[in-house]
């Protein structure tokens, strides 16, 4: 991610004056140069190269309890809905007479 930045154009402390450039990368153990920077992540990139090995037997999750969201919504609109109903006729009601 790093890498695509500084491919893109970001240079971080890497464009300060020389001296504070090797004062930061001292400190935060990086090359003195963006350009010694990007020698060393095309090196870690190219020995992570190539996709781990997809395991031929799914594992699936342990104990986890199913989801209840989709029934809570239900069973709550149903008893808005209710509410609502019963609402509505009390106003009708005390309105009428």
């Amino acid at each position: 991610m790093f890498y695509l930045a500084v491919v893109l154009g970001f240079r971080g402390f890497y464009k300060d004056s020389p001296a504070v450039i090797r004062e930061k990368a001292e400190e935060l153990d990086l090359p003195d140069s963006i350009e010694r920077w990007c020698q060393r992540v095309v090196r870690s990139l190219h020995l992570r190269q190539g996709r781990p090995d997809i395991p031929g037997q799914v594992i699936v999750g342990g104990s986890q309890a199913p989801l209840q969201g989709k029934n809570l919504l239900l069973q709550y609109s149903m008893i808005s809905l209710v509410l609502l109903a019963v609402a509505i006729a009390i106003v009708v009601l005390l309105f009428k007479t």
